[in-house]
C-alpha cells in the first residue's frame, strides 16, 4: 500500500477557524489519518488484479486438465459399454443357441419315446 501524507497541522488549523473545537478536529484529522493507512491507489488494484489474473489463469489451467482427464474417464467408459454390448449380444447368441438346442432335444426325445411306444406295441402283439 502506498502512503498518503497531508499536513494535518494544517488541516486541524482549517478545521478550528471554521469552528470546529480544537479536540474535535485533533480526533477528526487522526481518524481520517487512520482511514487513510488503509487505504488503497488505482495502482494497489491493478497489482492485486494482476496477481488475481496470475492465479485465475493457474485455476483455468487446473480445470483444463481436470475437464481433459474427465474427456479420458468418458472415453473409457464408452469402451466399456461397447464391451459390455458384445458380451450381451454374445449371451443372446448362446440363449439362442439354448433354445435350438432345447427344440432338437425335444424331437429327439419324442422319437426315442414314439419309438419305444411302436416297439412296445410290437412285442405286445407278438406275446399276444
Amino acid at each position: 500500500m502506498t502512503a498518503f501524507v497531508f499536513d494535518s497541522l494544517n488541516l486541524v488549523k482549517r478545521l478550528s477557524v471554521s469552528g470546529m473545537p480544537v479536540e474535535q478536529a485533533e480526533a477528526v484529522v487522526n481518524m481520517t489519518r487512520d482511514v487513510m493507512v488503509n487505504l488503497a491507489t488505482k495502482d494497489d488494484v491493478n497489482l492485486a488484479v494482476r496477481s488475481l489474473d496470475t492465479k485465475f489463469s493457474s485455476i483455468e489451467q487446473r480445470f483444463a486438465q481436470i475437464d481433459r482427464r474427465f474427456m479420458e474417464i468418458d472415453q473409457r467408459f464408452a469402451q466399456i459399454d461397447q464391451r459390455f454390448i458384445q458380451i450381451d449380444h454374445r449371451f443372446e447368441m448362446i440363449d439362442q443357441k439354448f433354445i435350438l438346442l432345447e427344440q432338437r432335444l425335444t424331437i429327439k426325445l419324442a422319437s426315442i419315446v414314439v419309438i419305444a411306444l411302436g416297439a412296445f406295441t410290437a412285442i405286445s402283439k407278438l406275446i399276444a
